[in-house]
């Protein structure tokens, strides 16, 4: 538990460290501020394919509705 919350912290060091001379270097370098603050924008949006019960994988919106729906059914009714 130490090590993991030592290696979260020099991760969130390093970011930082990052984000500061991203930010001094604005002026000199605006194409990195612009890509890095493009990167930090894209989101994801949707519902990844899901597993049927029959380990065949859905593909249409449908068909993860109908896994979904099952699911949660099994959950409020047992």
């Amino acid at each position: 538990m130490k090590e993991r919350n030592a290696a979260k912290r020099d991760i969130r060091r390093a970011v930082r460290d990052y984000e500061k001379s991203i930010a001094k270097e604005v002026k000199k370098n605006p194409k990195k501020f612009f890509k890095y603050a493009n990167s930090k924008m894209k989101t994801r949006s949707g519902v990844a394919d899901l597993q049927c019960e029959n380990k065949s994988m859905t593909k249409t919106d449908e068909e993860k509705a109908e896994v979904l729906n099952q699911f949660f059914q099994q959950c409020i009714y047992s």
